[in-house]
């Protein structure tokens, strides 16, 4: 709750309850670049190019409400430091779209290993996991919560 109220303070209020930062706001010289926000100057850049996407039009409100999954995947990899496994959670839990695989996320892999009984103890490739998981669909989502919780469960004899 800091870390927002800081980014709110330095770049603008709003968020995820129907408002957005002000963009102009975030993207003046130096604005996020403050020791105000308290997180490295990388990071600063990242959320000041986000801004800038949501600014330009690039991205907007109805984008992230209305695009395909693979435009909005296209769209939001765009932004500097969001990559597709970003991409996949925040459609999964703040856009709870009900049909994503994130098929980066290592816990997912190592699941989709112990679920589907693979024998080779290469994580599974993304084609090897939309194959698997078709049955799922339009369901993935739920099925990748099933899959981070079998992955985090331990053996009766492990607690």
């Amino acid at each position: 709750m800091q870390a927002r109220w800081r980014l709110q303070s330095t770049v603008g209020e709003g968020g995820h309850q129907g408002g957005s930062a002000d963009a102009r706001r975030g993207t003046r010289h130096g604005a996020c670049r403050s020791s105000r926000c308290r997180t490295s100057e990388r990071k600063a850049l990242y959320i000041v190019d986000l801004a800038t996407h949501f600014r330009d039009g690039r991205l907007t409100e109805e984008l992230l409400q209305t695009a395909s999954d693979e435009e909005l995947v296209k769209a939001l990899t765009a932004v500097k430091g969001i990559g597709l496994w970003t991409c996949h959670v925040f459609m999964i839990f703040q856009l709870e779209r009900p049909d994503v695989l994130p098929t980066g996320d290592f816990g997912v892999q190592k699941a989709f290993n112990a679920f589907f009984n693979l024998t080779h103890e290469k994580k599974p490739t993304p084609a090897e996991m939309e194959r698997l998981s078709d049955a799922w669909r339009p369901y993935r989502s739920y099925a990748s919560y099933y899959m981070w919780k079998l992955h985090h469960a331990r053996a009766p004899d492990q607690k």
